[in-house]
């Protein structure tokens, strides 16, 4: 099953935003480098706050790209 039929929004280079079933907020996902797998990735990571080690989500994926920088 591809990352996209699995609810995965592709924002950027490795960096997936996926939006969670619970709260409705969006999760951001941030990818590593390797020669396999699809897109050269494996094994998104979700971000986590430093502090408190917390899923960060935001309200929309526009959110998430303001955050890593991406817009």
């Amino acid at each position: 099953m591809s990352r996209k039929e699995r609810g995965f929004i592709y924002i950027g280079r490795y960096h997936y935003v996926r939006q969670n079933k619970r709260s409705g907020r969006y999760q951001l996902y941030e990818g590593c480098w390797s020669g396999k797998g699809e897109d050269s990735t494996e094994a998104p990571l979700v971000v986590r706050d430093d502090k408190t080690k917390k899923v960060l989500e935001f309200d929309s994926v526009d959110d998430a790209r303001r955050f890593k920088g991406l817009i």
